[in-house]
């Protein structure tokens, strides 16, 4: 059965009354805290800002939430089987000198819940 964890389930039969099932927060508040979301995406025109080795910069808006963080990962240019992670910015923040060309790109723009977006 698939529900919101966070919602009431109401059970019904012939015999008994109907009832109203909840699920204790203490069951799934840590879990959902800890949850990622990934969204696949593409293709879409954007600039890397910079490279580096650590995690490179990409212009790409994204939603502003109060917690939570953006990750931008598409497949790596020299192992087809790694993926390469990228810090979304937006189109204010490109004062940095290293742009590269705009680029077709496809990839996974990733969610991680739980934590403060800086």
């Amino acid at each position: 059965m698939l529900f919101d964890p966070g919602a009431s389930i109401f059970s019904y039969t012939d015999v008994v009354p109907a009832k109203a099932l909840n699920l204790p927060e203490k069951y799934y508040t840590q879990a959902l805290q800890r949850m990622e979301v990934f969204f696949r995406v593409g293709p879409v025109l954007t600039t890397v800002l910079e490279r580096t080795p650590d995690a490179s910069r990409i212009i790409m808006p994204t939603p502003h939430l109060t917690s939570g963080e953006w990750t931008w990962f598409e497949r790596s240019r020299t192992d087809e089987n790694n993926w390469e992670p990228m810090i979304p910015v937006d189109e204010e923040q490109k004062e940095l000198p290293s742009r590269e060309a705009p680029t077709i790109r496809d990839g996974l723009l990733r969610l991680k819940l739980g934590e403060t977006q800086s």
